[in-house]
């Protein structure tokens, strides 16, 4: 979009914005230049000429590296109808996982929205001749920038707040999802998950589940607070009186462990104290009415992808499901009592995520 833009207002040639902007040769620019992906462009030109930050400018590009664009990202422009026609677009709308705006509820779509002919997502003739018009229709995408003395509205502060959310939770889910690696017989970049199944899903598959951003991007208007905002919020706030965490922290060491050690080798005495720890605080903090729901509730959310109607049960009953869910994981906390007794997985999942703590770090920090 701020190329766009700036081809508008200067008329200049494709050749002239890649010589600006672009690392490629002359060659390259004729076929097209990828807007995807960062490491075909000369940041710091960007920053510099578009008077933007150097933050600005790597949000504006769905990915660093050339290998993951084509598990990533649309390689045609991929837009919400209303926010193209004032003028705004995000470079998180090209990702595969996103399907609808959150600012317009509105999905997202390809082509030419009048004449349906396909958009390239490049730097090439058709942007640098037309810019925000159609070269087969000639409808403008932005029809208040050509008008005489045309400008686009930026968005306003709470809608801008929003779409930068929602772009952080993106890059946070996108890039830690999806590992990228090398096929040892070709050479060549391959997803770790296929993007289309062999075989036909079954509804409640794990093949027929979609990216977890997704159903984010589905469900929810607001993004969730990622982990850097939480851990910031964490600090900020203490929750739980000095008291009460020493009388959690005592009743745990006497608490009798859930699974058999003998049955999880893995599983050693420093990770059976923070599970009692977990199992204690969930019994003094949360409502027990959690545990208790109906049994054909629980498989119902299990095989739904823990996904429910509104007024399936009540906030307090799923505040605590979820606390649980996260900690214990699902198979534990929703399948029918059966018995047997498995360790925390999530705990297990979130101890495994912690950076090492140096040698030199006193116990008591």
């Amino acid at each position: 979009m701020r190329f766009s833009k700036f081809s508008h207002c200067n008329r200049m040639s494709v050749a002239e914005l890649a010589i600006l902007f672009a690392r490629q040769d002359d060659r390259q620019v004729l076929t097209g230049i990828d807007l995807r992906c960062m490491s075909a462009w000369a940041t710091e030109s960007i920053a510099l000429r578009l008077e933007i930050s150097a933050d600005d400018v790597r949000a504006s590009f769905c990915c660093a590296e050339p290998h993951v664009l084509t598990m990533r990202a649309c390689s045609e422009f991929r837009y919400c109808v209303r926010c193209l026609q004032g003028g705004f677009h995000t470079a998180w709308f090209q990702l595969h996982v996103v399907e609808r705006c959150p600012l317009h509820d509105a999905p997202l779509r390809t082509g030419c929205f009048r004449c349906a002919v396909a958009i390239l997502y490049v730097l090439g003739a058709q942007l640098a001749l037309s810019p925000l018009r159609c070269t087969a229709c000639h409808c403008d995408w932005v029809p208040t920038l050509v008008r005489p003395r045309g400008r686009c509205a930026p968005l306003a502060d709470r809608e801008a707040d929003l779409m930068r959310r929602w772009a952080h939770c993106a890059n946070d889910f996108v890039s830690i999802n999806g590992p990228i690696g090398r096929d040892q017989r070709t050479g060549q970049y391959v997803s770790a998950r296929t993007s289309t199944p062999a075989t036909p899903a079954t509804p409640g598959s794990a093949a027929a589940r979609p990216h977890v951003f997704t159903m984010f991007n589905r469900l929810f208007d607001d993004p969730p607070p990622t982990l850097h905002e939480m851990a910031a919020d964490a600090r900020r706030q203490i929750l739980l009186a000095p008291d009460k965490a020493a009388v959690i922290i005592g009743a745990a060491r006497d608490r009798a462990l859930e699974f058999n050690v003998d049955d999880w080798p893995h599983f050693d005495q420093g990770f059976a104290m923070y599970e009692r720890l977990v199992r204690t605080a969930r019994s003094h903090l949360l409502s027990s009415r959690a545990r208790h729901i109906e049994r054909g509730t629980r498989h119902r959310l299990l095989v739904d992808d823990l996904v429910a109607p509104t007024n399936a049960i009540d906030s307090a009953t799923a505040a605590a499901l979820g606390w649980a869910i996260s900690w214990f994981s699902p198979a534990q906390v929703l399948a029918p009592e059966s018995g047997f007794f498995t360790p925390a997985f999530g705990l297990a999942a979130w101890l495994a995520r912690i950076p090492p703590r140096p040698l030199s770090t006193h116990p008591q920090t």
